[in-house]
């Protein structure tokens, strides 16, 4: 694993990761190497950003994966909050017909489970800081490990053991302010559901996760925060030590990552007008969290980085927006496919 540090914990234990390291430019024969994998479509980690709702689009790109016999050879998989679901559901054996189902069926407004009113509201946000518990999500990604593995707290070691996969998900320390890893060498006893819960806590819209670690109470949110689009994570894997973070390492040329873009089209595409307009503290804090993520993103390209992702164009929708429509999702699904045809072809 690499890219950050860690090693087997007993129980919830978590090893910080030290301090990030900028990876120096990489000889162009690294992108050379990197286009030649594409052109070959042999890749074996994929990784998937996070995005809120946005995330449906992942549906339509990953049947053109599924298309093109790419999806059947991914051994490793990296997600942070929608991208952290989706690779969760693949990793414990959804195929790409039975991730599209689930999703098409999900009804992300019921994850917003606080419905008492303003006042308990504000109580939530002092007191535990945030406006929702998340349990109706935690139940239902659950259910659905659940439906696959016979176990709804199925952890990181089973997965590795049973299915030999590999599944990294991206939370944020608000203590340390760092990105933390969950994943079989890291947090071999945790159940899955925990972490994905974790990497989709929206600060403010829910409930942080809390943590005992010695004796720091340590405050678990959404991973979006701090590593949004975990793509370097699979580069520098070093035998002689699994744990060790590889911070001039190339970039691994058979990661392939699926990544959100929406610079190119307009806010009322799709007849749904998803602009972001600040003028109560909702949309401020939509803004706040997008800003905190663009900036933290800018830090992480490099060479490479491009060249290995999957550009998809969707529509401007904010990240606390849970209430979408069929018809948007199937558009979504369909910016997909087109930026998954899109990457091929160039």
């Amino acid at each position: 694993m690499g890219n950050f540090k860690s090693k087997p914990i007993k129980e919830y234990e978590i090893k910080e990761s030290k301090e990030d390291v900028m990876i120096s430019p990489q000889d162009s024969k690294y992108v050379e190497e990197i286009l030649k994998h594409k052109k070959e479509k042999d890749y074996e980690n994929l990784v998937l950003e996070g995005g809120g709702v946005k995330g449906v689009a992942y549906c339509g790109a990953l049947e053109v994966l599924d298309e093109k016999g790419i999806l059947k050879k991914i051994k490793n998989y990296a997600g942070t909050s929608v991208g952290a679901i989706i690779t969760t559901l693949l990793a414990v054996g959804y195929d790409i017909d039975e991730l599209k189902d689930e999703i098409m069926d999900l009804d992300f407004g019921s994850f917003l489970d606080d419905k008492i009113g303003i006042i308990r509201d504000c109580y939530h946000l002092l007191h535990d800081y945030g406006v929702c518990s998340g349990k109706v999500f935690f139940d239902k990604i659950g259910e659905l490990i659940e439906k696959k593995t016979g176990d709804k707290n199925f952890t990181f070691w089973q997965l590795k053991c049973k299915y030999n996969k590999k599944l990294v998900l991206v939370g944020t320390d608000c203590e340390n302010s760092k990105p933390v890893y969950f994943w079989f060498g890291a947090t071999p006893t945790m159940p899955i559901r925990d972490a994905v819960r974790i990497s989709m806590s929206i600060p403010y819209i829910f409930q942080p996760i809390h943590h005992k670690n010695k004796d720091t109470d340590m405050i678990f949110v959404d991973g979006g925060l701090s590593d949004n689009y975990p793509i370097e994570v699979f580069d520098g894997d070093y035998p002689e030590d699994p744990y060790a973070r590889t911070n001039l390492a190339p970039e691994n040329s058979k990661t392939i990552g699926l990544k959100l873009i929406t610079n190119n089209l307009k806010p009322i595409e799709f007849g749904e007008r998803c602009l972001n307009k600040i003028d109560s503290f909702m949309s401020f804090n939509t803004a706040l969290l997008e800003t905190m993520m663009s900036v933290n993103e800018r830090s992480h390209i490099h060479p490479g980085y491009w060249e290995r992702s999957v550009k998809i164009e969707v529509p401007i929708i904010p990240i606390t927006k849970f209430h979408i429509s069929d018809k948007l999702k199937e558009e979504l699904i369909k910016c997909g496919r087109i930026g998954a045809y899109r990457f091929f072809e160039t």
